[in-house]
């Protein structure tokens, strides 16, 4: 599997050796780590590569990422998706958020790794949350129900500001059902579908505005 030219196919985004690099300490410290924690039932490398890193940055064809600044991942557990936005963005300002502390040693230790710069990570209840109004972007992968997400995210982010749900199949109901009882609150920008390559499944990537 040659990585690089999967991001370029999916997505239009050059990585450069630096990032790739980036991906591969990644990779091996999460397998390393994953033997005393249980971070990912996934470890055969391609799958890793494929349903982890590539399915996290997929959404980057939806959303400017140039003109996000402030991203709060929302349950991030292993770190996705915000560790690897953040690998093809180094400008973010890149905050984790998890209930389980053990998870969150595994991301203290991981962006030491990385060299990353401006990602914290924050141990706490998503709804305990005491910052207000701040990020322009809130992700969520496999974290609730969409309502749920919405719930949690909208007092984090600005007025305009996004929040990227990760699902995989029978949403339609459920984000039918958000879009009219939140419709005052929220608009749907866009959702896309995209086959995940080696029959690795279907993700759908929603982005919800707040108004």
């Amino acid at each position: 599997m040659n990585f690089k030219e999967l991001v370029l196919k999916y997505t239009e985004y050059e990585l450069t050796d630096y990032q790739l690099n980036q991906f591969e300490i990644y990779y091996e410290y999460l397998i390393e780590y994953n033997k005393k924690v249980n971070l990912t039932r996934i470890t055969e490398k391609d799958e890793v590569y494929i349903k982890h890193f590539l399915d996290s940055i997929i959404p980057i064809k939806q959303i400017d990422f140039t003109k996000i600044h402030k991203l709060i991942d929302m349950g991030s557990g292993a770190g996705f998706p915000g560790i690897p936005l953040k690998i093809l963005y180094p400008h973010l300002e890149v905050l984790l958020v998890d209930a389980r502390k053990k998870k969150l040693i595994f991301l203290d230790q991981l962006i030491e790794k990385l060299e990353l710069t401006n990602t914290k990570t924050l141990h706490e209840r998503l709804e305990k949350i005491q910052i207000k109004d701040y990020f322009d972007l809130a992700t969520a992968r496999a974290l609730s129900s969409i309502e749920e997400t919405i719930k949690y995210a909208y007092p984090l982010i600005k007025k305009g500001g996004y929040i990227l749900s990760y699902k995989s199949l029978r949403f339609e109901e459920e984000l039918n059902e958000v879009s009219e009882k939140l419709k005052e609150k929220t608009k749907v920008i866009s959702v896309i579908n995209t086959i995940l390559p080696d029959d690795s499944g279907t993700r759908n990537n929603i982005i919800i505005k707040k108004i």
